[in-house]
Parts: C-alpha cells; structure tokens; sequence
C-alpha cells in the first residue's frame, strides 16, 4: 500500500494502534488519531503522537473525523456498528486494522489461530513446536508485540503465528492467513458485537478470504466449526479429541495415540 501524502484516521490511540501510526507517518501519510479519551488523560502518546505530526481528534466528538476519511484504522475493540462506523462503511470507504496491513505485508506464511477459548495457549505452543523445528517465528496478534512495524522485514522461509480475536478479523482487509485454524466457537464479547451472528462471521473471516491451497483446521468435535467445512474455499483439515472425523486428512485421539492421518496414511 502507498500511503505517502495519503489522509488517513487511526480510531484509538492504545497499544496496537501506537505502532501502527508511527509505521503510518514513516511511509508518509497524513494522520489523524481519534480516542474517547482526552488529550491529558492520553498524556505521554498525545505528546509523542504531536512529535510525529499526527492530528488529535479526542472526547466527545472523536469520531467525526470518520466522515471525511476514505481510509480508516480501528482499535479491534470498538463495536463495529456505531452510526459514525457504519455511514463510512456506507459511502465506500476502506475500514481495517493492523492486522490487515500484517497479512498484506508478510511474505513468509501466516497460521492465524482464532477461538472462543485455548487460542492464547495454542498460539504459543505452535510458535515453540515451530522455534524447536529451528524455523525463525514471529509471535504476535493479539499476544505479545504488534507486528505492523516488522512485518515486511520478515523473510519469505520464517513462520508468523498470529492469535486473532473476533474483534481483529472484523479488520483484516479482505485477507486471510494461509493457515486458519478455529478451536472452538461458543457465545463470548456479544457486549461489543451485535450479535451471536455478527461474532460467528467475524470468526469466519479467518478462512473466507482464502485460496483453494489454503487450509483452514477445524474442531470436528464442535458441531458449528465442523459446519464451516462446507464454506471454506481451502483444504479442510479435522482434529478431534473424541473420535476419528472420517476424512482422508485429520488429527485425532485413538485410545492413547495421537493418529495423524494424511491421505489415508496413518502415522
């Protein structure tokens, strides 16, 4: 993306959107920062952000500036469906998030890992199988460091493993990772997302977006992730802690063996 002389509106000055605008203002965009917070509550970002040349726009009315943006960043957390949100989404204009601009730049594979429980714990244990595989790994998304500052760095044959929230994947962008994999779904943030529906189409976003050599991993053992099956455009791959799923590629529990199988051989 060239953004250089581009007006852009970053919603939320915390810590991801932090890196994000400094990664902004090096490539040479025109920023606005909006937070709900005032100037002096935000002390030290407000400061640091006027250093860089960013735009405040805080308290009650710091959304306006979304009407006159054609490009705008959101902190994951806001309720996607607020009036100033949807008027923009309205009249065209590109709402993401720094995960979106991760999944652009990254040229080395991205497994995203996403779920109503287990996805911190699954995220980490991927990146340590992978570090004592002797892969370069980056960790990130909705755990540890934010990777919009790294990530076109980071070389083609390193591994990306991002933990990836509902309320990230509503801002992808269009993208998905290269691997998704969903752990389980069951009602979680229904405080922030509209509803049940909206949260289960966020968590979809993990795999809609992906090319038939794609694979997305589905919990079989969760009846509504197994129903993804039939939407994803990528190879399905099924675990299951209970039976075997019955597929020609699939991971699962039999008596005290871990079975991989991978077209119908099993090891």
């Amino acid at each position: 993306m060239d953004f250089h002389g581009k007006p852009v509106v970053v919603v939320g000055i915390g810590v991801s959107n932090m890196p994000l605008i400094r990664h902004l203002r090096k490539k040479g965009a025109v920023v606005t920062a909006c937070d709900r917070k005032s100037e002096a509550a935000l002390g030290e970002r407000a400061a640091e952000l006027r250093r860089l040349g960013v735009t405040l726009c805080t308290g009650a009315g710091y959304l306006e500036p979304l009407a006159h943006h054609d490009l705008i960043f959101l902190t994951p957390g806001i309720p996607k469906h607020l009036p100033e949100i949807e008027a923009a989404r309205a009249r065209g204009a590109m709402i993401i998030g720094e995960i979106g601009l991760v999944l652009a730049y990254c040229r080395a594979p991205v497994i995203g890992i996403t779920g109503s429980a287990g996805k911190t714990t699954t995220t980490t244990l991927v990146g340590e199988i992978l570090k004592a595989a002797g892969h370069q790994v980056h960790v990130g998304g909705n755990i540890g460091t934010p990777l919009v500052e790294q990530a076109e760095s980071v070389p083609p044959e390193a591994k990306v493993v991002l933990e990836l929230s509902s309320f990230q994947l509503q801002l992808t962008g269009g993208r998905s990772p290269l691997i998704g994999v969903i752990t389980n779904i069951s009602p979680n943030h229904l405080d922030v997302h509209a509803s049940m529906e909206e949260y289960v189409e966020a968590k979809k976003n993990i795999f809609r977006y992906q090319k038939p050599g794609d694979i997305v991993i589905l919990n079989a053992d969760d009846p509504l992730v197994r129903s993804f099956a039939a939407e994803a455009p990528a190879r399905v791959v099924f675990f299951s802690r209970q039976a075997d799923p019955g597929t020609e590629t699939c991971a699962f529990v039999r008596g005290d063996e871990l079975i991989w199988r991978d077209q119908n051989r099993e090891v």
